[in-house]
């Protein structure tokens, strides 16, 4: 376990996943609210996902462009795009109102630890992020 951690620690991939899993021992929380949601998120933690970045990034022939003309990354998806700003805005009311959430940022959204003082923490954000994606899956 030591030599694999070292290793995580070592490498030059997967740093965003790093960002989110710094200890190989480290279990994540399964409380999505369904399969499909939890495919998503985990694609949007590691970057290994449908948005145009990594598709082009692959080799599959697409632009790694947004209908918006930025790059389609995750941070762009869930943080910067006027496409799904109503989308983002509806996020950020549920979570202020529900968690006391004021501003939205990649750690937030999909980091799996719970919030030591605020029961619920990770379920209601996870619910309200499956709410955000499922409106983009269908665009």
């Amino acid at each position: 376990m030591i030599k694999w951690q070292k290793r995580w620690e070592n490498s030059s991939t997967d740093r965003t996943f790093y960002e989110f899993f710094p200890s190989v021992e480290q279990k994540r929380h399964l409380d999505h609210p369904d399969k499909a949601t939890y495919g998503v998120i985990l694609q949007l933690h590691t970057g290994y996902s449908i948005l145009n970045a990594h598709r082009n990034r692959v080799g599959n022939n697409v632009s790694p462009l947004c209908e918006c003309g930025a790059l389609e990354s995750t941070e762009h998806y869930l943080l910067e795009c006027c496409i799904h700003e109503t989308h983002r805005g509806e996020l950020l009311k549920a979570l202020h109102k529900l968690c006391g959430v004021t501003a939205l940022d990649i750690k937030t959204l999909l980091n799996t630890d719970d919030h030591p003082y605020i029961p619920g923490w990770r379920e209601t954000i996870t619910y309200e992020l499956s709410k955000y994606i499922k409106p983009q899956e269908d665009s």
